[in-house]
């Protein structure tokens, strides 16, 4: 007898070699892709309007599609989180076990003195999500070796290393 399996969407193809490749599915272009239209297409409005002019339609659904994760949120990773939501991409996983102290507030994109003592993902995750688009935005407030934030990491399709510390660069 035949084994009947159902079948499953495919939401992304990712291909490895000499760089990276991302298809997203034809069906749907990511999370952000619709951006208050049907899936699986380029948002008409301004909102994207430069990059799409770079990058074009398929671009911009790719960008959509990807999930990205950010070690590390103080100065550099704040400021790589907030341009990649800037640029629409679908899901950022921003991990730090650090919390905000006085010197965080000069460097740190979203953070002010009132959010001393707090955790410095939390607050980037909270001020990219008050920017208003369509990125998704997960805090871990753990240490990358973490179980919970390896697993975030796992279902990444691209990681940027924004710590400075040799221990989380290991």
């Amino acid at each position: 007898a035949l084994l009947s399996i159902p079948a499953v969407p495919i939401d992304k193809i990712r291909i490895a070699g000499d760089y990276i490749r991302i298809l997203p599915s034809q069906a749907d272009g990511g999370p952000s892709a619709g951006h208050g239209s049907e899936p699986g297409t380029v948002p008409q409005d301004e909102t994207f309007d430069r990059q799409i002019r770079m990058l074009g339609p398929a671009g911009q659904r790719v960008l959509g599609a990807l999930s990205v994760g950010v070690v590390g949120t103080g100065g550099t990773g704040s400021a790589v989180a907030e341009q990649l939501a800037r640029l629409g991409v679908g899901a950022l996983t921003l991990i730090d076990d650090d919390v905000v102290t006085e010197a965080t507030p000069t460097r740190g994109y979203g953070m002010t003195v009132a959010d001393l003592g707090r955790p410095k993902a939390q607050v980037l995750a909270e001020h990219l999500s008050a920017i208003g688009l369509a990125t998704e935005v997960i805090a871990v407030t753990t240490a990358v070796q973490d179980p919970a934030a390896l697993s975030q990491l796992a279902a990444a399709d691209v990681v940027f290393s924004c710590v400075d510390g040799h221990g989380a660069r290991l």
